[in-house]
């Protein structure tokens, strides 16, 4: 009984869902197109015999739109008690008693689902008419079927039939107050058996609630039936002879071998089609994601490139006019370079190509520093507090994957406390079966989060937001900064008091041992070398080589300004447009043998990449210097895998003097 009413009420969920997405604008002009309206929600009732129709009220309880006819703007629902419960209060999925529908004059109950307006009011209701007597006769088919059972009922929290069979006595409406099963009801119980008597009689009544909704299914059994079968079959079977008495049971364990047969093959068609379905789904999820991943990828490849363009051509301008270097748009210049350098960082952090960049950051220093770009997040509503325990050491994370996980909390501190609230982050530290080890914690005051999905909200792709406020990547990019520096991610919650997270991270290693009250941070990149403070020279460098370099790189953009960069520092440039054609400068006697330097694009063009053409040169001049420049990481694995030099662009200058230092060390 309960499977089959929860069918049926899954249906009628999902009709009010639908219905309400389909009425979501303005009720003046669906009205104006109500025949539109009328023959979609019509066409959504084909095939459901339980509904009786589907109806979509304003805010003044006036129709918008229902199913079944044209509407009646003189008929209203203001007085009906369904109504008004959804205008005080958002009680998601509500169920009316029993009523007449005042347009269709039959006996119906009410699904009801709360219409928000953008802003968050009360726009009305959607309502989804359930016939009772679609009920009734399940019940009653059933009822004749089994002898045992005397009465099969679906009853609200409040003890009021919504459907019977038999059908109770005339004018009853209410199950009975002094009946056990009620009492347990109230008691808020979710299912169980209950034993009593009516009457005189003794009875058994089995209940259970339907999930998220006020109803229970009920279905009670008259003991003495129950008892009365029992003793019977077991006079006849004492009356038999022993031959037929084993005849009896052999055919009975055949019988009962064949149901189990079969309940087991339909367990195992169930378990099948319930796999498929996961399986399916987790395909297209994945699918869906190394779409993202690879079309974000390829984005943010192009956007460095132009952020190689700024850089350089700026690295140019201050060697040809020094005297220029300092003023304040170059220094905006550079911040601009900066600031979309880490933006392609954070772009990648969602796909997990991004080339980390472990930073000793020291929390004393660092933490204040954000306080502005948290109060902006934020917004005025919301208080910031942020504390850090005076002897915290550093840790070893990368910055901007560290700044976006506490913007993406801050976010989440938001969305939970929309009427405003506190934010707050300390950092300290603790010891942990000996270890030193380093805690910060975000803590809001919102709605907090319940038990029963706690454990997801970092699962990717999961969020508990409305359709269209959260991409369900936030926490699990929280989990990313914690476990890739080596710590972990725990998440507490109550509903109604707050939500904190904690990242755990280990302690920072300077120098063999524990940075204890080591002062200040260092922003080296440890993967590419590369120093954010560092993307463009604020001074024209004073440094002048002689050799020769190839640059292999296909953007015609990029190259040009790379080759004026290699110019500026008195190098000849030869340049390649794709791998093919270095190989051939490069294997040409005399010019190849003249080449110093190598500096070539990750991804190339041609019969292979940029990694390939370094691991190739490298196998056949070992002690020709090359640079792999790439601007997301996935591409160069192989070239961390093989120890080979990769840069993440744009390219510093100083890194790049660096390593022009090493391949012409007489200049």
């Amino acid at each position: 009984m309960y499977e089959h009413a929860r069918r049926t009420f899954d249906v009628a969920e999902k009709l009010t869902l639908e219905a309400a997405s389909l009425t979501s604008g303005d009720d003046d002009r669906i009205r104006r197109h109500e025949g539109d309206a009328r023959q979609r929600l019509s066409d959504m009732l084909l095939g459901v015999p339980s509904v009786v129709n589907l109806n979509v009220w304003d805010a003044e309880a006036v129709p918008v739109v229902r199913s079944d006819r044209a509407i009646d703007p003189g008929v209203t629902v203001v007085d009906r008690s369904y109504f008004i419960r959804q205008s005080t209060q958002d009680r998601g999925f509500d169920l009316s008693e029993v009523l007449k529908g005042r347009q269709t004059g039959r006996e119906l109950f009410n699904l009801t689902h709360r219409r928000p307006a953008p802003d968050g009011s009360f726009k009305g209701i959607v309502a989804v008419s359930l016939n009772p007597e679609y009920f009734r006769e399940y019940y009653r088919a059933i009822v004749a079927q089994n002898s045992d059972v005397e009465a099969i009922g679906l009853v609200r929290t409040d003890g009021a039939f919504l459907a019977r069979w038999p059908l109770p006595a005339q004018g009853t409406t209410h199950v009975a107050s002094d009946s056990p099963s009620l009492d347990r009801i109230r008691q808020g119980e979710s299912a169980g058996v209950v034993y009593g008597s009516v009457d005189g009689e003794h009875r058994v009544a089995a209940f259970r609630r339907i999930e998220e909704l006020p109803v229970y299914v009920v279905v009670s059994f008259s003991q003495a039936a129950l008892m009365s079968g029992w003793v019977r079959t077991m006079g006849i079977v004492g009356a038999m002879a022993l031959p037929i008495t084993l005849l009896l049971i052999a055919v009975t364990a055949i019988a009962r071998r064949r149901v189990q047969l079969e309940q087991q093959a339909q367990l195992e068609l169930h378990e099948q089609t319930r796999l498929r379905a996961a399986s399916e789904k987790s395909v297209l999820e994945a699918h869906r994601r190394e779409t993202l991943s690879t079309l974000t990828a390829g984005v943010a490849h192009d956007f460095n490139n132009l952020l190689a363009i700024l850089s350089n051509s700026l690295h140019i301008q201050n060697v040809r006019h020094p005297e220029h270097a300092a003023e304040s748009q170059n220094a905006a210049m550079r911040r601009a370079v900066q600031s979309g350098t880490r933006l392609t960082r954070q772009l990648l952090s969602l796909t997990r190509r991004q080339t980390l960049r472990p930073e000793i950051i020291d929390l004393r220093t660092w933490l204040p520093e954000m306080e502005e770009l948290l109060r902006t997040t934020l917004g005025r509503g919301i208080a910031l507090s942020v504390n850090v325990a005076p002897l915290v050491p550093p840790v070893l994370v990368d910055a901007a994957e560290l700044e976006l996980a506490l913007v993406n909390l801050a976010v989440n501190a938001k969305h939970a406390q929309p009427h405003g609230g506190v934010f707050a982050v300390n950092a300290d530290w603790i010891l942990k079966d000996g270890e030193k080890l380093v805690t910060l914690c975000a803590r809001d005051e919102g709605h907090g989060i319940p038990a029963d999905i706690l454990g997801r909200v970092s699962e990717p792709f999961f969020t508990t937001k409305e359709p269209g406020s959260g991409s369900g990547l936030g926490l699990n990019q929280v989990r990313g900064v914690a476990e890739a520096a080596g710590g972990q991610l725990h998440i507490e919650s109550e509903v109604g008091q707050g939500t904190m997270v904690k990242l755990i991270l280990p302690v920072a290693k300077v120098g063999g041992g524990d940075s204890d009250g080591a002062e200040g941070s260092v922003g080296t990149d440890v993967a590419s070398g590369v120093d954010d403070s560092k993307l463009v020279s604020v001074v024209a460098p004073a440094h002048k080589f002689n050799g020769h370099v190839l640059v292999a790189e296909d953007n015609d953009d990029v190259a040009a300004v790379t080759i004026a960069l290699m110019a500026s520092l008195g190098l000849k440039v030869t340049r390649a447009v794709n791998s093919d054609d270095a190989l051939r400068v490069l294997r040409t006697p005399q010019l190849g043998d003249d080449i110093g330097f190598l500096l070539t694009d990750a991804v190339m063009p041609g019969a292979m990449g940029g990694v390939e053409l370094a691991m190739t040169m490298r196998a056949e001049r070992p002690g020709l210097p090359v640079t792999v420049i790439t601007g997301y990481a996935e591409n160069v694995q192989a070239a961390l895998d093989a120890k080979l030099d990769v840069v993440h662009k744009p390219l510093a200058l100083d890194d790049l003097i660096a390593r022009l230092k090493v391949a012409f060390p007489a200049a």
